[in-house]
């Protein structure tokens, strides 16, 4: 395996480590602590092919099934996916789908940027 023995991990992220061999457990624990989860672009959890698994930051993740206003985390997470995945996703092709996650993650990638720029710009006057 890659670097180590993975601990806690489900199978869907062993299958995208597996696809990325380029990268280490390590690296991969490392996300996950930084906030990153691996998104089914299809909404099958069932469907653990790779090319169905996109790494994705859990803001984003939350924002693809509608659970990014939630004010409670006592809700039943399961039929809140469903519910958002119908109702977003029902007339987008599983390549739509892919596309819209992979946008999520290059504006995300784009606010940080801008908001670091911003940062520098202020500490050197």
């Amino acid at each position: 395996m890659h670097g180590g023995k993975p601990k806690h991990l489900l199978e869907h992220h062993l299958i995208w480590l597996e696809a990325h061999p380029n990268r280490t457990f390590e690296w991969f624990r490392e996300r996950m602590a930084d906030g990153f989860q691996v998104h089914h672009v299809d909404g099958d959890h069932s469907n653990n092919h790779p090319s169905n698994l996109v790494l994705i930051e859990t803001i984003d993740h939350m924002r693809l099934h509608g659970l990014f206003r939630l004010k409670t985390v006592k809700i039943k997470l399961k039929e809140i996916q469903a519910k958002g995945r119908r109702s977003r996703w029902e007339g987008m092709t599983p390549k739509q789908r892919a596309k819209w996650a992979r946008d999520m993650v290059k504006l995300r990638e784009k606010k940080r940027r801008k908001a670091a720029h911003k940062m520098r710009k202020v500490a050197d006057g």
